[in-house]
């Protein structure tokens, strides 16, 4: 677990927001550097908090761990979790999405195969990371059982099962799974196939409503206006580009 502040120049509330968020890596979107956790959601939600007047302080959690602490109110907000309609029960969303994603099937090179319905993956050992969503259907079919499922902590390990054919497939975000295969220098190694598993779907900022932090309707109302006005001036896009990627898909 690494945790680290945020101090605003003009704080309004003396309560810090607990800010939790997964910890494997997603580049661009976030990654941990020398110890610490860089990226666009990082300086997203700094600027946001900042300009809300709000004290922060990140928390790195497994994706299982951090939706039980939202769940539960031990983190007052997280960054990237995909909007589903079966988790407005337990968040509020900011209405601005921080990102968009598309999730994709990668397998070893030799081993691609023709997908194009869920049956397709029928028989096949997949690997995923422990707590994601994958929309409804895909999302049914895992809870149902029909599919054959390995739960694991970190984008790492599905690389590692891939290359050592425990798994036959592994899902993940198109962007920033090709962005670690690329990195890791494994990009003639493992294999994106063409079809999405997902529809495009937007990323979010999210409130637990268990949250007991002072005036938490008030906060959410002034993060979500700050991060509108960081979209539409096109703030968002200038954080992103520095990173290397464009922040609207459309």
């Amino acid at each position: 677990m690494i945790t680290y502040n945020l101090f605003s120049n003009a704080l309004v509330y003396t309560q810090p927001l607990m800010v939790g968020f997964n910890e494997s890596t997603a580049k661009p979107y976030k990654w941990l550097e020398n110890e610490t956790y860089i990226g666009a959601w990082i300086d997203i939600t700094k600027i946001v908090a900042e300009r809300a007047g709000v004290e922060i302080i990140f928390r790195a959690l497994p994706l299982k761990r951090l939706f039980s602490y939202l769940e539960s109110g031990k983190v007052d907000i997280a960054f990237g979790i995909y909007r589903d309609a079966d988790r407005d029960e337990h968040f509020i969303f900011l209405n601005t999405p921080i990102a968009w994603s598309t999730t994709y099937a990668f397998v070893k090179k030799g081993k691609e195969f023709p997908f194009n319905s869920i049956k397709d993956l029928y028989g096949k050992e997949i690997g995923i990371l422990r707590g994601l969503s994958f929309g409804p259907e895909l999302n049914n079919e895992i809870r149902k059982k029909s599919l054959l499922i390995q739960n694991v902590a970190s984008y790492e390990q599905n690389i590692l099962k891939l290359l050592s054919n425990r798994i036959d497939v592994t899902f993940a975000p198109g962007q920033c799974f090709q962005t670690l295969i690329n990195d890791k220098g494994l990009s003639g190694q493992i294999i994106k196939i063409n079809n999405p598993i997902t529809p495009q779907r937007s990323l979010h900022i999210v409130f637990s409503r268990v949250s007991d932090f002072p005036d938490k309707e008030e906060v959410i109302e002034k993060m979500d206006l700050i991060l509108q006005e960081m979209a539409e001036n096109g703030e968002i896009d200038i954080i992103t580009e520095k990173y290397g990627y464009k922040y609207s898909p459309f």
